[in-house]
């Protein structure tokens, strides 16, 4: 390691050493060609090889500059050291600078192969080099060397002529270089036609820029001639040498200029050193411009070969035949193993789709033609089949086919097929080989079981798996007892002992069976109906029913027995199965009081609500009686949910549901339909009037007292009232009806109730429709939608899983205000314009995927109108085609009461989805939670828990109760779960606890217009 950086260090000193007298040497030869009449010199050769000295070493050999600059200055007139060594920092500072930019800042390649280093070449090298001419001329005028009126002349004259050697020397010196590293071992021969390009640039330029011909004024015309040879170098030869003429010309034409000769003289210094800059540099990046092009072209058209060779000898080293199918005419172009394979000649061999199913064998047409057709149709994901063809010998030799689509037409019509063949005949040899093998070996075994040896063997076994049944049974939950056709005990199981409280020490084998209870301890809840069924069937040759046995300890068994017989159906005896029940039983129980009431408030639910209402309509119609639904909201419940979270929220919804409770009668009926939605059905009696319970109400709400952070709130509610049959005899009128009127509560400035009037609603309700159908067409045509994003989460490790986009509508009419989707998604379903809504934020969403591939997946809500719209699954699947997006990275969220209330066309839609590639997802699960035989008809991978039931969770018990067997159905069923309105760590901590898969809410982030990390 010494030895190497002593090398490097010696290598680095002679390095610079040597740059000093090229810098030096160079320097004094520019300066005897000073523009005719003064001593400026019109190029700068050091400033080029500086600048390739540091592009090619690197910045260590700057002090090389810095001396020969130095010294060419100290050998140059009667310049003091400081002013040497000001214009030597000058002269240093330049090519450094320029060489940072290059090769730092723009990544400079130095054979100029890219437009962009040519440009940035072009662009860099002239700015850089003021910081040369600048010092140089600063350092002159305050030492006394120039005067004032001189200072423009001097700087222009300095800055033009290190731009002019930098463009001459540098592009020469970095090319030589990188063609110096990458020569050929063997020494190249010099081409004639190289020679010959060379004298005639050489001969035109020294006849344009030596004036051998007087034309006047079509002097400056001739610069032009030098172009058309120099761009037929750049074709023809090699990058260096094309260069290298380039260089020649520009030398040509400095010289010619310095002896007053040639197109660019005009009598003016600085005109004429400006024209000659101008033409050297044209003449560079001609010459660096087309070389580059030619280079990269070469480049390409190598490694296109490169590649092709390799894919050859790896097909040829595989013995893989590839094949090319023009799927419309039938057309295959194949590669020469693809014939050999076949034992045809390569060059004679034709192959087409007709003639390939004619060397089917007649045993594998039918089954390889379906495989392709099916492939062909879209009915199969891939193309992979095993068959045999007849080969130019007449034998048969098994092959395997791999295939794949690559291109369809504009209407999704496959058009070519790609695959390969490979030769399988070792592998089908040996499998069938191994086949026969297979065969005499069971021969073999068949002949063995005969034998004393094989049923000493089989009783071994016998004992073995008696002794492991034994231990399943003892291992068991489940009680067992085996009775034989004496029905006398053979065998109990220590669940059985510890499920009918038997002393376990007790040996009951050989006991009557009817006797084996009176060692038990425990009693029947109903002893005279037990008796009957306990222990005792009625034909020994059948399965008795099941039979569920309640304890006094509150146990719940189930008895189930069969008869046991032998191989040839002989009775054996009889298996008694128990199971204790007690947790399913209590746990189905739970669950049916969870899915008829509220989880938060403990009252009806909205399914529940229904049900009851029918059931009253009903009952109504048949005695003509009459009842009153009523239906309040709490006022400004959004603003409390909002201001104070929603565990304020929810205090509010059981407090008011507390105070209606203690305030109706056991008869009426009192739900919680959802939000803060309530509704009351009450029994209209003739002597009652219908105005007392909506005041008792109103009053009862706006009596609660309540207080958040430090602040007392007053709450109140708006109450409508429809009467049957008045207002309506279905449970959609009236419904409507009593919401109406809630709202004509509301419009008479709330905290009040009203009666349903059809005078009002008419024009009200009907104006509000309209408006709202306005307002979203007005969205729909000026792109007044917009998504904000929110994350979901992994619960194991809060890593990001995937994203939600939700929509928003901007307010015209309110300058940066967002409308939320529950305000115009409820008209937007009604009016059909949801369809038009789902679509945009189809395409909006697969946009931001295809734009950014570094995106997690992404899910979009989908209304359920759109079951009614067949054509939304190919919509997102042409999108997705023509985007390039991979269709798992797109989500679809459906509702779970739009997937349940039309289950058939829901199937139908996630099927067309599945089959697009994305996956379902099930939004507000547990709405229906008493239909939950359904998600085996629904191929969702997803399930959203509804907020309402994780909202406050760690505080209610009965929620936990109800998630967690959400949980446990969607595992059971391979279902992911997520949990949303996960807004604190509690909560974060309980869904965790309770196995919730991934998480969303305000815990994480709000949603908003950027992507969350």
């Amino acid at each position: 390691m010494k030895k190497k950086k002593t090398a490097s260090l010696l290598f680095q000193i002679l390095g610079i050493a040597l740059l000093t007298l090229i810098y030096f040497a160079t320097g004094k030869l520019g300066l005897i060609f000073p523009y005719m009449g003064s001593n400026i010199t019109l190029f700068w050769p050091p400033a080029g090889i500086a600048l390739a000295a540091l592009m090619v070493w690197g910045f260590w050999c700057w002090p090389g500059i810095f001396l020969g600059a130095l010294l060419v200055n100290l050998t140059t007139g009667d310049l003091t050291l400081f002013t040497a060594s000001l214009i030597a920092l000058g002269n240093t500072l330049g090519p450094v600078s320029g060489a940072i930019l290059l090769k730092q800042v723009v990544n400079f390649k130095n054979d100029f192969s890219r437009n962009r280093d040519l440009l940035a070449f072009t662009l860099i090298v002239p700015g850089c080099m003021l910081l040369p001419s600048s010092l140089g001329v600063l350092a002159l005028f305050i030492s006394d060397n120039l005067i004032a009126d001189q200072i423009q002349q001097a700087w222009l004259g300095w800055w033009f002529g290190d731009i002019v050697g930098i463009w001459i020397f540098a592009p020469l010196i970095l090319v030589w270089w990188i063609h110096y590293k990458n020569k050929p071992t063997s020494p190249e021969a010099v081409k004639v036609e190289f020679i010959l390009i060379l004298i005639i640039c050489v001969v035109i330029a020294w006849v344009v820029f030596g004036s051998v011909f007087a034309l006047g004024d079509l002097q400056l015309s001739l610069a032009f001639l030098v172009f058309p040879p120099l761009i037929w170098a750049c074709l023809r030869i090699g990058t260096v040498d094309a260069v290298l003429a380039a260089t020649i010309i520009s030398m040509i034409a400095a010289w010619g200029t310095a002896q007053g000769l040639g197109p660019f003289v005009n009598g003016s210094l600085t005109l004429d050193h400006f024209i000659l800059c101008i033409f050297v540099a044209t003449n560079m990046m001609i010459a660096c411009s087309i070389t580059g092009l030619q280079t990269a072209r070469k480049n390409v058209h190598r490694d296109l070969v490169n590649s092709e060779l390799r894919l050859r000898l790896a097909l040829t080293a595989a013995n893989e035949g590839l094949w090319d199918l023009n799927v419309q005419t039938g057309e295959v172009s194949v590669n020469p193993e693809y014939a050999l394979m076949l034992g045809y000649a390569p060059h004679t061999f034709v192959e087409t789709k007709s003639k390939w199913q004619e060397r089917l064998h007649p045993e594998d047409q039918e089954r390889v033609c379906r495989i392709y057709h099916e492939y062909i149709s879209g009915l199969r994901e891939d193309y992979q089949v095993e068959f045999r063809q007849l080969t130019q010998q007449g034998a048969w030799k098994w092959i395997l086919s791999h295939g794949k689509l690559v291109e369809y037409d504009d209407q999704n019509r496959p058009l070519r097929m790609l695959g390969i063949h490979t030769d399988i005949e070792e592998r089908k040899t040996r499998e069938i080989a191994l086949k026969k093998s297979e065969e005499a070996l069971n021969h073999s075994l068949e002949e063995l079981k005969v034998s004393e040896k094989h049923q000493r063997e089989l009783r071994i076994l016998a004992e073995r798996e008696q002794s492991r049944m034994g231990a399943l049974l003892a291992a068991m939950n489940i009680g067992i007892l085996f009775e034989d056709n004496e029905r006398r005990v053979e065998y109990v199981n220590p669940a059985f002992l510890r499920m009918w409280l038997v002393n376990e020490h007790d040996d009951l084998t050989g006991l009557p069976t009817k006797i084996v209870l009176e060692k038990s301890t425990e009693r029947f809840a109903q002893p005279t109906h037990a008796s009957k069924f306990v222990l005792n069937v009625m034909h020994t040759h059948e399965i008795s029913e099941r039979f569920e046995l309640e304890l006094s300890d509150g146990r719940m068994l189930t008895q189930l027995s069969y008869p046991v017989t032998d191989a040839e159906g002989r009775l054996l005896g009889r298996l008694w199965i128990y199971e204790d029940i007690t947790q399913e039983r209590q746990t189905a129980q739970q669950l049916l009081y969870l899915a008829e009431r509220d989880p938060l408030t403990g009252l009806y639910n909205r399914h529940r609500f229904q049900e009851q209402l029918e059931s009253l309509i009903a009952n109504c119609l048949r005695s003509r009686g009459k009842f009153a639904l009523l239906y309040f909201d709490l006022d400004d419940f959004k603003y409390i949910n909002d201001t104070f979270g929603h565990s304020a929220g929810d205090t509010v919804l059981v407090r008011a549901a507390g105070e209606i409770s203690s305030i109706i009668r056991q008869i009426e009926i009192f739900a919680r339909l959802g939000g803060d939605e309530f509704a009351i059905l009450s029994i209209i009696h003739p002597e009652e009037e219908i105005n007392v319970l909506p005041s008792r109400i109103i009053t009862a709400i706006s009596s609660i007292p309540l207080r958040f952070h430090g602040r007392n709130i007053r709450l109140t509610s708006s109450l409508g009232v429809a009467i049957f049959p008045e207002h309506g005899e279905t449970t959609e009128d009236l419904i409507a009806h009593a919401d109406t009127a809630m709202y004509q509560a509301k419009n008479q400035g709330k905290n009040t109730w009203a009666i349903y009037d059809s005078a009002r609603d008419d024009s009200e309700a009907m104006l509000q429709r309209m408006t709202w159908r306005s307002r979203i067409a007005q969205a729909l045509e000026q792109d007044l939608f917009e998504l904000h994003f929110q994350g979901i989460y992994l619960t194991s490790d809060k890593m990001l899983s995937h994203i939600e986009a939700l929509i928003r509508m901007r307010d015209l009419e309110r300058s940066g205000h967002l409308i939320m989707p529950g305000q115009f998604i409820p008209i937007a379903e009604k009016s059909g314009q949801i369809l038009d809504i789902d679509r945009w934020v189809v395409k909006e969403c697969i946009e931001k995927l295809a734009n950014d591939l570094s995106m997690p997946p992404l899910a979009i809500n989908i209304s359920g109108r759109t079951f009614d719209e067949p054509s939304l699954p190919l919509y997102i699947r042409k999108l997705l085609m023509e985007r390039g997006v991979e269709p798992g990275r797109l989500i679809i969220e459906l509702t779970e009461t739009a997937a349940v209330s039309d289950i058939q066309d829901a199937q139908r839609f996630i099927e067309s989805i599945h089959q697009s590639g994305c996956k379902v997802c099930l939004d507000d699960f547990g709405s229906g939670f008493s239909t939950f035989g359904y998600l085996k008809y629904l191929g969702v991978e997803i399930l959203k828990i509804d907020g309402l039931f994780i909202t406050d969770l760690h505080n209610n018990r009965d929620n936990q109760v109800f998630v967690k067997a959400m949980v446990d159905v969607a595992h059971g069923l391979g279902k992911i779960t997520v949990a949303e309105y996960v807004e604190d760590e509690d909560t974060f901590r309980m869904v965790k606890k309770l196995g919730i898969d991934l998480v969303q809410g305000y815990n994480f982030g709000r949603p908003s217009k950027t992507l969350p990390k």
